[in-house]
């Protein structure tokens, strides 16, 4: 009885996440302006909802711009969603590989560029503490949990027109949904402001940084 239980709420999941290949993401297609996402999704004067998944509450925001709908991320700060939501997602989407959400980076990228230093050290020594050293922000913006979150690393599935990234730490857990074609042109991006990061740390280091 309890398999049978799990069966059917796997299936009520993955029907949750993406109906059929008609849609992208739900019953969405990327692209759609944020009138018929509303629509679609009967949200009120908000870009967001909470709805329940695996058990869990979870928020789901919807990614809107001038050019339509961009992102769809669910998150809770239920530790045990990657756990509960992995096994339904490799069941079908098949298995992930690992991944940076570059999309999540681009949008972030004045704040890297703040911190050279920081974003090299993690990427090429995986070394956090330099963290440590930037000053906490005045403003409502923690560049530290920024730069944290963005290069950690995501299990990643591709499937159509779409990118989904699961992000799991000890306060919680976040699956995103982006374009594919976004998503690709992101990554190149990066990997050019990456190029430009290394050149401004090396700088830095050989001009003996900064004075004052």
């Amino acid at each position: 009885m309890k398999k049978v239980f799990l069966l059917v709420l796997t299936m009520i999941v993955m029907g949750t996440l993406v109906f059929s290949q008609d849609y992208d993401v739900r019953k969405l297609k990327w692209g759609m302006t944020y009138g018929k996402v509303k629509e679609v999704e009967k949200l009120g004067d908000s870009f967001f909802k909470e709805e329940e998944l695996l058990g869990l509450k979870m928020e789901v925001v919807f990614g809107c711009g001038s050019g339509g709908l961009y992102s769809v991320i669910y998150s809770t700060m239920n530790a045990e969603f990657a756990e509960r939501i992995t096994p339904v997602l490799i069941k079908k989407y098949g298995e992930p590989i690992t991944d940076l959400d570059y999309s999540f980076l681009m949008e972030a990228k004045d704040i890297l560029k703040r911190h050279p230093k920081a974003v090299v050290d993690i990427l090429e020594k995986n070394d956090y503490s330099e963290l440590d050293l930037i000053e906490e922000s005045y403003s409502d913006v923690d560049d530290r949990k920024i730069i944290k979150g963005g290069l950690a690393k995501r299990m990643v599935w591709k499937f159509g027109n779409t990118v989904v990234l699961l992000l799991n730490n000890v306060t919680g857990g976040v699956l995103s949904y982006r374009p594919k074609t976004a998503y690709d042109e992101s990554k190149k991006k990066f990997n050019g402001l990456l190029v430009e990061l290394k050149k401004q740390f090396k700088d830095n280091t050989s001009g003996g940084g900064d004075v004052f």
